[in-house]
């Protein structure tokens, strides 16, 4: 959690805006450690995958999801890891993007 206001206020003083902290869901199943949910403005992440990878999802699945759901309302519906993507992690969260996540290395 604070990963994630920490880079949710980061991006509102660079964006100059005053977007509200997503619901974070432990939910999430399968393989993939994280979503975001745009419309509902909401990060699932994978209970498991998290226990087991917790700096992992520090460093980089909560920025991940996070750079979706803050291109969404910047940008509007663009492609899922396109340049505005990119360029939110980058320029804006100051993390290293990459579509997948290194959880197994």
């Amino acid at each position: 959690m604070r990963q994630l206001r920490e880079k949710l206020q980061q991006a509102n003083q660079r964006l100059k805006r005053d977007y509200p902290e997503p619901v974070l869901i432990y939910q999430q199943r399968g393989t993939a450690a994280g979503t975001a949910w745009l419309q509902r403005w909401e990060i699932r992440l994978n209970p498991v995958l998290l226990l087991e990878n917790q700096q992992a999802f520090i460093d980089e699945v909560v920025p991940h999801e996070l750079a979706h759901l803050l291109v969404w309302k910047h940008f509007g519906r663009v492609a899922p890891h396109g340049k505005e993507w990119k360029w939110m992690m980058e320029n804006v969260l100051d993390v290293p993007a990459r579509r997948t996540c290194l959880l197994y290395t």
